[in-house]
């Protein structure tokens, strides 16, 4: 199942997302796993996985455009 908001893979427990973020880098050993993490995503209620730098990139958006709005 996807996620509606990110579209991503939903994952039901931190291990799970772990897991198939390992069998991910499996496949494809160039993928920089040091910048790959699971995280909690609270609108969906569910785990995702995903590179940090583009994670800290969207909050760093939601921040911007939270504090932009009157």
């Amino acid at each position: 199942m996807r996620c509606p908001i990110q579209h991503k893979t939903k994952f039901k427990t931190e291990k799970e997302a772990g897991r198939a973020m390992m069998r991910c880098w499996g496949r494809d050993s160039s993928v920089n796993i040091f910048d790959m993490h699971t995280y909690y995503h609270d609108k969906c209620q569910s785990w995702h996985f995903g590179h940090i730098s583009y994670y800290q990139k969207s909050l760093e958006a939601q921040v911007g455009q939270s504090v932009s709005q009157p």
